[in-house]
């Protein structure tokens, strides 16, 4: 619990908090106190990609344990429905985590298309860097004409960053100088607003 008090007053703090914290944090609350389905992904998710990123696998299947409690029987069907979709997005970045990519990109495709209705950003960018290291260009440009950006927010998200860098390489690999020109730009000009220490 120290440990889970700690993660929260740093957080306040606005110093950034270990992936492996916030996940801490959530499995301390009592199963009535968690998020429900919906809450989930806003909570968890974002965490998924640096996790994953880092090879931290014991931390993502405790993630994937929790998921799969969520689909128990007597569950609403809507609930049980959520957490089958969280469960695909949480298994894709196991694999990453494992360096598994054959099954992530056979994973991939379930969580990122345009009926995605949940931890899509999170899921896009783990896909578009995948496709973009194992030069699948053309799933790669298909996939780089959709948003990340979903839901209507006052400041952008972190994520916007590395997606629009993540699409500008692929449209510069592929050619589409303007698409690769147009993503640069919107990098810099997100960068150029960011917080005084993180842009220098």
């Amino acid at each position: 619990i120290a440990a889970a008090l700690s993660a929260v007053a740093t957080a306040a703090a606005g110093v950034a908090v270990p992936d492996t914290a916030v996940v801490d944090l959530y499995l301390m609350m009592r199963p009535d106190e968690r998020p429900t389905a919906d809450g989930l992904a806003e909570e968890l998710a974002p965490h998924l990609p640096r996790l994953a990123g880092s090879g931290d696998t014991a931390a993502v299947l405790r993630i994937l344990h929790d998921v799969r409690a969520m689909d128990r029987e007597g569950a609403a069907p809507e609930a049980r429905a959520m957490a089958a979709h969280h469960l695909d997005v949480t298994e894709v970045h196991l694999a990453i985590a494992r360096r598994d990519t054959s099954t992530a990109l056979r994973l991939l495709p379930r969580v990122t298309g345009e009926a995605c209705a949940v931890a899509c950003a999170e899921s896009r960018l783990a896909h578009l860097r995948l496709l973009r290291e194992r030069r699948r260009w053309p799933e790669a440009v298909a996939l780089a004409g959709l948003e990340v950006r979903l839901w209507s927010t006052e400041w952008p998200d972190p994520i916007e960053v590395e997606w629009e860098l993540e699409r500008a390489q692929v449209f510069e690999a592929t050619g589409s100088l303007d698409r690769a020109r147009a993503s640069y730009d919107a990098v810099a000009g997100l960068w150029a607003h960011a917080d005084a220490p993180l842009s220098g």
